[in-house]
C-alpha cells in the first residue's frame, strides 16, 4: 500500500517528468559554486526569454527563488537545489548543504536536487548527507534529485562508463531517483543527464542527446548549452525537439 507521503512524491514527480514521461530542466544553479558566468547575470531577463519553451522545470539555488519567482512560467515544476561548494575553496567537490528540505517547501519546490561527489574525499559525508536529505525530504512527499558525479579529474567530465553507472546506481540506491545504455540498464530509477559545458558544436551536442535518449535517458538538465548560445531560446527548442521526440524543425523565428 502507498503511503500518503507516497502520493505527494508521485504528484510532484509526475510536475517535472513533463510531456510523455520525459524530463527537460534548465538550469541556472551555476552562480553559487561558479560565479556569475557568462549567460546568467540577468537570470530574470534569461527566463523570460525562455517563456515559449517547453522546459518541464527549473533547477535553481534557494536564494535565487524570490527574485526570478515572478518570472517562472507556471507550468514549470521547481527543483531548489540544496547542495553548495565553490570554486575559490581547496575541494571544490566538497558539498556541503546551503538549505532545507523545508526552506525549499516553504518556497514552493516541487523536487529537491543534491550533489554527491562519488570518489572525493568526502564522499562518505556526502552520502550519508544525501541519506538523511532523502529521508526528510521524501517523510514530506517530495521527490529528489541525485546529481550523482563520477570520479573524474578537476574540471573534467568522467569518460569511464562503468564509474558512471555505479554512481548513478548508488544514487538509486539511496532513495532517489553504451556508457547511457549501461548507465540506464543498471539503474532502476530515471536517469537525468546533465548539460555539461559547451565544449563541443553544437550538432554534435544535440545528436550525443539524440543518441542519449534512444539510449533510455529520460531527458537532460541543460544550463551552459542553453544560456551561453547565442540564441539561448532558439538553442533550447532544438534540444526540446530532440526530448521530446519531434523531428519537425525549429524556425529560428518561431523560437525567440
Amino acid at each position: 500500500m502507498r503511503t500518503v507521503s507516497q502520493f505527494g512524491v508521485d504528484r510532484r514527480r509526475s510536475r517535472i517528468e513533463g510531456r510523455d514521461g520525459r524530463t527537460l530542466l534548465l538550469a541556472i544553479d551555476h552562480g553559487l559554486p561558479a560565479g556569475p558566468i557568462p549567460g546568467i547575470e540577468r537570470p530574470a531577463e534569461l527566463l523570460r526569454r525562455m517563456r515559449s519553451v517547453p522546459f518541464s522545470g527549473l533547477v535553481v539555488n534557494a536564494g535565487l527563488v524570490p527574485s526570478v519567482s515572478k518570472d517562472i512560467p507556471p507550468e514549470w515544476g521547481l527543483v531548489v537545489h540544496l547542495s553548495a561548494g565553490t570554486l575559490l575553496g581547496s575541494r571544490p567537490a566538497s558539498k556541503v548543504f546551503s538549505s532545507t528540505v523545508e526552506q525549499a517547501i516553504s518556497i514552493g519546490a516541487d523536487m529537491v536536487s543534491i550533489h554527491v561527489s562519488f570518489g572525493a574525499r568526502e564522499e562518505d559525508r556526502m552520502i550519508a548527507d544525501a541519506g538523511r536529505v532523502t529521508d526528510a525530504a521524501q517523510s514530506f512527499g517530495v521527490p529528489v534529485l541525485i546529481m550523482a558525479y563520477a570520479p573524474a579529474e578537476s574540471g573534467r567530465s568522467s569518460d569511464d562508463a562503468f564509474a558512471a553507472a555505479h554512481a548513478a546506481r548508488a544514487a538509486a540506491e539511496m532513495g532517489s531517483v553504451d556508457g547511457v545504455r549501461t548507465i540506464v540498464r543498471g539503474c532502476p530509477v530515471p536517469v537525468v543527464l546533465a548539460g555539461g559545458p559547451r565544449t563541443v558544436s553544437e550538432d554534435a551536442f544535440l545528436e550525443s542527446l539524440r543518441e542519449s535518449v534512444r539510449a533510455g535517458a529520460a531527458g537532460i538538465a541543460v544550463g551552459r548549452q542553453v544560456f551561453q548560445a547565442p540564441d539561448p531560446a532558439a538553442a533550447a527548442h532544438r534540444i526540446a525537439e530532440v526530448v521530446f521526440g519531434s523531428n519537425r524543425p525549429i524556425p529560428l523565428e518561431a523560437a525567440r
